[in-house]
């Protein structure tokens, strides 16, 4: 009677499979915790950990953000094209800003397409290991803060209007506040351009595996050449 009653209490305990792990807790670490919700995050870490932050976006989501960065540096970028050119004194105000939200993502995307390919190309020579894919993805993180100049060049057309785009800035020589207000923007649209190279440096030589971010500007520099190089030439032969 006492064998049935053992026999029946063993049949009714729970079986634990084999290959269930001993402690899935365990298994789940502090870094893993963090990657969920990275995506809200590596928009402020890009500044102070680059290297690190494309490290995490590479593992976890690789296009992230990618198309929207890409698009928006395009449009700071062609909006810096605009100004040099003094578009405003050869086209109206409004057609010079519907040309740069036109012309500014599309040629954000070639500029992506054209300098992942040359950096992949041309980092191959320096012992750099990594995809065109991921050299996309350090490229758009790279370009983060251009993209924080777009609130920027907002403020610089309060304060300037259409004159932001032509040759002659009245504005600049009738009001003193006006002129070191747009100095200040100026200052800080310099200092977001060397940010700039010094993020695309790191996150060039990170997913290249390059030890100095050193190493990745150079990268960058030999990827310029390749188109520079050839436009010198036929300056100089033409």
């Amino acid at each position: 009677m006492q064998n049935d009653h053992d026999h029946i209490a063993q049949s009714d305990s729970p079986t634990v499979p084999d290959n269930l792990p001993a402690d899935p807790v365990a298994e789940f670490t502090l870094e893993d915790l963090e990657d969920s919700d990275a995506k809200y995050d590596n928009l402020k870490t890009i500044w102070s950990s680059p290297r690190k932050t494309i490290r995490r976006i590479i593992r976890s989501n690789p296009t992230l953000y990618v198309n929207r960065l890409t698009f928006l540096a395009g449009i700071v970028l062609t909006l810096d094209r605009a100004a040099v050119k003094n578009a405003g004194d050869h086209m109206p105000f409004v057609v010079v800003l519907l040309l740069v939200c036109i012309a500014g993502p599309l040629g954000g995307h070639i500029n992506l397409k054209i300098g992942s390919y040359l950096i992949h190309f041309t980092g191959k020579w320096i012992g750099g290991t990594g995809s065109r894919e991921k050299t996309e993805t350090a490229i758009a993180w790279g370009q983060v803060p251009l993209v924080f100049a777009l609130p920027i060049w907002v403020l610089q057309m309060l304060l300037l209007g259409s004159e932001i785009f032509k040759q002659e800035v009245t504005k600049l020589e009738s009001s003193p506040i006006i002129a070191i207000a747009y100095l200040g923007t100026i200052t800080a649209q310099f200092i977001l351009s060397v940010l700039a190279i010094v993020l695309l440096s790191n996150t060039i030589a990170e997913i290249q595996e390059y030890r100095s971010a050193w190493r990745g500007l150079g990268n960058i520099i030999l990827a310029g050449g390749i188109i520079l190089l050839p436009i010198i030439a036929l300056t100089l032969i033409l």
